[in-house]
């Protein structure tokens, strides 16, 4: 596995957040190396990873679960938020501030203390598996269509919040050489 240019410092600090159960919210540009690093970092625990791109057409049934017609019977399908959670594995939210409101209270529980899961279609309360943890990313609300300001009771429940600044000079020409040896500096 090759290291990620110039991220040394925020690795180190997610390896600590996650190792203490904190969920950890990443904030930067596009290519800056967020969803990498998560990757990455969940690749070093031995943990699989499951990503969820949102987006304003993402839904609270497609994380949480929904009902569908199996054959001739309806049933209750859990959504990829259980499936982590029974799997312990580390849920990679990415673009969180592109998510619409409703979307957004679903995760509220997950990031407390003792994170769970209501699924009032069904009455369950979901409690996860050793080792689940939470990253979340996000680019800055004000330079992005489609995306918004986090609210304070959501930011507020991240334990962890590591901003990214773009690659420059001998950092990107670094990561350059690494994906695109032949180039020359000019």
């Amino acid at each position: 596995m090759t290291p990620l240019i110039g991220l040394d410092h925020q690795a180190d600090v997610l390896r600590v957040c996650l190792a203490q159960h904190l969920p950890a919210l990443l904030i930067g540009e596009t290519g800056a190396g967020k969803t990498s690093l998560a990757r990455q970092v969940a690749q070093e625990r031995g943990q699989e990873l499951v990503r969820v791109n949102l987006d304003g057409g993402s839904t609270p049934d497609e994380l949480v679960g929904r009902y569908q017609l199996k054959g001739h019977e309806t049933m209750f399908e859990k959504g990829i938020i259980p499936y982590a959670m029974a799997k312990g594995a580390m849920l990679l939210l990415d673009e969180l501030n592109a998510a619409l409101p409703d979307t957004l209270f679903v995760i509220h529980a997950l990031l407390e203390q003792e994170p769970r899961l209501l699924i009032p279609e069904t009455g369950e309360e979901l409690k996860p598996q050793e080792g689940f943890t939470i990253v979340a990313t996000c680019n800055p609300s004000h330079e992005y269509a489609g995306t918004k300001a986090i609210n304070p009771a959501l930011y507020s429940r991240f334990g962890v919040v590591l901003r990214f600044e773009p690659l420059m000079g001998e950092s990107l020409m670094k990561a350059l050489l690494g994906h695109v040896p032949d180039i020359g500096a000019e």
